[in-house]
């Protein structure tokens, strides 16, 4: 089943809410505009910030990563404001892998949040299984929209999405100086809350930062089956010494995935005598702290 949304509606003038957060950073650009070709409005939340942080660790699990207990947060800033918050199902993003179990279970946990005061709309990306174009088909169709409509709702929601991974936000302005390529989940690379603070540092030491980009079409298999982490470490495996002057991976505590795969990065890394180093994050991760370990990593870096 690919649609399971709780109030069964033509979305037509409603307005989506759209946390700033997970699955948000998956596809950059397309529900927003999805929604928009189905005569619907996109409400996102507001950026994450340290109230956001704050207001996660009060009201979601202890033993959530960060960006899932942010989820939560953003969620309740939706909440009332709305017509229905809009929290998809992502099991695969990628065909023969999976996607963390924690992003199959957001849905539930978003209707448990909002019960009796906003409804959950939400959708099954199961790449490994469907096209994202035919989910995003049957999506439209099941939420009212004719096939025409439908037909080009998907068409433009994928162009938007395609043009923002071609073209992502620019993060440093230090062309020429030594290059440090930032590696993490797209929902930590692509927050601002995470990196610009990192950014803003490595620009003070002349250092310019690049983020990691992620392909929107497949590639190949490895024997990582997460899709996002395959991603990561094929790009990791793809680097020549002559483009990068170091490696810095993000990655937040709690994190299953990353906690199963970070020594492979490592690994890779260090096999093109690249220097590495790796910043653990959470909600009490001290500014501090953090550039003190950036300015020795650049030190050794550069030595």
């Amino acid at each position: 089943m690919v649609v399971d949304h709780e109030k069964s509606r033509p979305i037509s003038g409603l307005k989506i809410g759209i946390p700033r957060a997970m699955y948000h950073y998956f596809h950059p650009g397309l529900w927003q505009e999805f929604f928009h070709r189905l005569d619907a409005e996109a409400v996102y939340s507001p950026p994450t910030s340290r109230k956001t942080v704050e207001l996660a660790s009060l009201i979601s699990e202890a033993e959530h990563c960060l960006p899932v207990k942010l989820l939560d947060a953003h969620v309740a800033a939706l909440a009332g404001k709305v017509d229905a918050v809009f929290v998809p199902r992502y099991l695969s993003t990628l065909p023969g892998h999976v996607a963390c179990a924690k992003l199959g279970a957001l849905t539930d946990c978003a209707r448990v949040q909002l019960r009796g005061i906003t409804p959950v709309l939400t959708v099954t990306v199961d790449v490994d299984h469907q096209p994202l174009a035919e989910t995003l088909g049957d999506f439209g169709r099941a939420l009212g929209g004719g096939k025409k409509k439908v037909h080009a709702a998907v068409r433009a929601a994928l162009q938007a999405w395609h043009g923002a991974s071609i073209h992502p936000p620019r993060l440093g302005s230090t062309a020429g100086f030594p290059r440090i390529l930032l590696v993490a989940h797209p929902y930590i690379l692509n927050d601002d809350y995470f990196i610009a603070p990192i950014v803003s540092k490595l620009e003070e030491l002349r250092i310019e930062a690049r983020r990691l980009i992620f392909p929107d079409k497949d590639i190949a298999a490895s024997f990582i089956k997460w899709d996002s982490c395959n991603k990561m470490y094929h790009a990791v495996c793809s680097l020549k010494p002559s483009e990068v002057a170091g490696v810095i991976q993000i990655i937040s505590f709690n994190c299953g995935c990353d906690s199963m795969t970070v020594e492979f990065f490592r690994a890779a890394v260090k096999e093109k005598s690249i220097p590495y180093m790796q910043i653990m994050i959470d909600e009490h991760t001290s500014p501090g702290a953090m550039e003190t370990r950036l300015e020795a990593f650049v030190d050794s870096m550069r030595f």
